[in-house]
């Protein structure tokens, strides 16, 4: 009998230790467009991720965007969303970009916000407005 309780244990512990499932899990549509404004108006930058899956509430991703090459990657905890971007010119990848923001997510559907992109990743005197924006799909089934 103890051993049938031992094993009943083995099986069922990894089960209950997994947890529930991250609610924002699923496919999202996440985009950026990103306007330059300093020192004067100059360039414009659209990147589209299309059905990224998120998993356990994170996700990594990779796009061509207007000028250049972005990746992405996601953390998402409760009801905020952690959003990465490093990117670089697909002419000359020695010139790249950063963006490091969090934003409130509503009901697990959908983000919008606003962030800054540093070129080289600091304030060099280039600054880029941008508009970041999600959509959890899977939920609009």
């Amino acid at each position: 009998m103890l051993n049938n309780l031992l094993l009943a244990l083995l099986f069922v512990l990894p089960i209950v230790s997994k947890g529930a499932p991250n609610p924002n899990d699923g496919e999202w549509d996440m985009s950026f467009v990103c306007e330059t404004r300093r020192p004067h108006i100059s360039g414009h930058n659209e990147v589209f991720f299309e059905s990224a899956k998120i998993v356990n509430g994170k996700g990594e991703f990779r796009a061509q965007g207007d000028r250049g090459i972005s990746n992405l990657s996601v953390e998402f905890e409760n009801d905020t969303v952690h959003l990465k971007i490093f990117g670089y010119a697909s002419k000359n990848p020695s010139w790249f970009w950063q963006l490091d923001e969090r934003g409130p997510v509503a009901e697990h559907e959908l983000f919008h916000f606003s962030g800054i992109l540093w070129p080289g990743g600091r304030d060099n005197g280039i600054l880029s407005n941008c508009v970041i924006d999600g959509v959890n799909v899977s939920r609009r089934k």
